[in-house]
């Protein structure tokens, strides 16, 4: 017997979500009944996107669809996702916060600067460091650390 994940549906969204190994239609039916459901909806594993069932998200009957990210945008079918109602800017897309007060996209605020001598870089929209951290190395992994005195990446200890 193959244990099954089960949706539990009221008002088309996703309320918790159950495991069983073979229900019977009266097991069901007695949870439908006891947590006062509209229906309970077995997943099934090669048509599901499993990053969408989620607590909260919704189903319309055929598909789950994840939390709306805000209440100004909109389903599309064809792809299985929620959209903005306009598009993002394309220039540099990662500058860009969507703001459902004036439902737009805003330039998003600087992040904020972790240390004096990093550089912002305005195509990546973050900071960087002035030198490169070290290049990682799987036979001999070592960590390092930002100290801003010496303006270099310092190893970190293992007892740091």
């Amino acid at each position: 017997m193959t244990e099954k994940i089960y949706a539990y549906i009221k008002n088309n969204e996703v309320v918790n979500t159950g495991v069983f190994d073979n229900p019977s239609e009266e097991l069901l039916s007695t949870f439908i009944s006891e947590f006062n459901l509209d229906e309970i909806v077995v997943i099934d594993d090669e048509n599901f996107d499993w990053h969408k069932l989620v607590i909260g998200g919704t189903y319309d009957g055929s598909k789950f669809w994840e939390l709306k990210p805000h209440p100004s945008w909109i389903k599309n079918e064809e792809l299985g996702e929620w959209e903005p109602p306009i598009s993002m800017p394309e220039e540099i897309p990662h500058k860009y916060t969507w703001n459902e007060d004036t439902v737009s996209w805003i330039l998003a605020p600087i992040p904020e600067k972790l240390f004096d001598s990093w550089i912002f870089d305005n195509d990546l929209y973050k900071w960087n460091p002035p030198i490169e951290y070290p290049v990682f190395d799987p036979e001999n992994p070592k960590y390092y650390k930002w100290n801003e005195d010496i303006l270099n990446w310092e190893e970190i200890q293992a007892s740091e």
